[in-house]
């Protein structure tokens, strides 16, 4: 049941101005995002620090559960290896092997506490950070909305409108939680357990990153299969919507004729429609984590393999 407004007009301008036909390249859509990344610069260097920090704890866990390990071995056999203790710090000479487990053990606990309070004040911080790009992207949009001319409006479907306001609003919010924090932290992460790793066993460390070339392949394969599917759902979001919107701008007209089971069955359809293609969306998603989880073990099985060779 389409208003005057939304069937003058073939070109469907979005809220930057931009016609249906109108295309944005992949690197000017990117940078734009940015853009909108470094206004909350601050608020990303405070979680990206807080996830520095998270990984030096845990790298700090697992040299303490190192040193532990040595120890007992180096008290059964005893050897005279002398042992590297974090800060120089050694236990007095007087104490018994258990008291010095028990003092590690205690250490590594507090270490595990400070983790999970850090780890809580990041999801706190990475929430409210959500919460403000939300805000903020829907107050602007809808100050753009009040700029634009009446043609704006004749032209385009409000259904669109609706969808673009809140919908992907949301999915830029998406991009700065989710991408810009996330790239940060893991490129971070991935340099700290480089670090590390290289001053332990070089060849062993190359051994363990032989996948992940086919782990970047993957994904880019992923990426480019489910992004027209995405496409489309964004599309049939705009259809459902504008049953939606047509049916409350008219519906003295749907009532008045004695159509309401023949709309209804329009907006069950197109519920149908987004349902069928999200349902093949997570198929594919759920196909692919798994894909790649099974890559990543493989590492670990070369992590095992190799490096119990070495041990051995």
């Amino acid at each position: 049941m389409p208003t005057p407004r939304q069937t003058s007009g073939s070109a469907q301008p979005d809220a930057f101005g931009l016609t249906a036909q109108a295309e944005i390249s992949s690197s000017r859509l990117m940078w734009r995002l940015l853009n909108i990344s470094l206004q909350y610069s601050r608020q990303c260097f405070w979680l990206v620090a807080l996830q520095v920090m998270l990984v030096v704890l845990n790298l700090s866990t697992l040299g303490l559960t190192g040193l532990a390990i040595d120890f007992m071995q180096a008290t059964v056999s005893k050897s005279t290896t002398s042992l590297r203790w974090p800060l120089g710090i050694e236990p007095p000479p007087s104490w018994a092997p258990f008291q010095v487990v028990a003092a590690l053990a205690a250490v590594i606990l507090l270490v595990a506490v400070a983790a999970a309070v850090l780890k809580y004040a990041a999801a706190s911080a990475g929430a409210s950070l959500s919460q403000q790009v939300l805000i903020r992207m829907r107050t602007d949009i809808y100050a753009k909305l009040q700029q634009l001319s009446f043609d704006f409006y004749d032209a385009g479907e409000s259904s669109s409108t609706i969808n673009r306001a809140a919908g992907d609003a949301n999915a830029v919010r998406s991009f700065i939680d989710g991408v810009v924090i996330k790239v940060l932290t893991v490129a971070l992460t991935l340099g700290v357990y480089l670090f590390y790793m290289l001053q332990m066993h070089v060849p062993l460390t190359l051994w363990c990153l032989a996948s992940t070339p086919l782990l970047w392949l993957g994904a880019t394969i992923f990426s480019r299969m489910v992004q027209p599917s995405y496409r489309k759902a964004s599309e049939l979001g705009d259809i459902m919507i504008r049953h939606l919107v047509e049916n409350l701008q008219g519906i003295h007209v749907v009532k008045g004729f004695a159509r309401e089971e023949e709309q209804a069955e329009k907006f069950a359809q197109a519920n149908r429609n987004i349902r069928e293609l999200k349902e093949s969306i997570f198929f594919r998603i759920s196909t692919f984590q798994p894909a790649m989880g099974l890559i990543t073990q493989i590492n670990m099985l070369v992590l095992i393999g190799y490096g119990g060779h070495l041990v051995i």
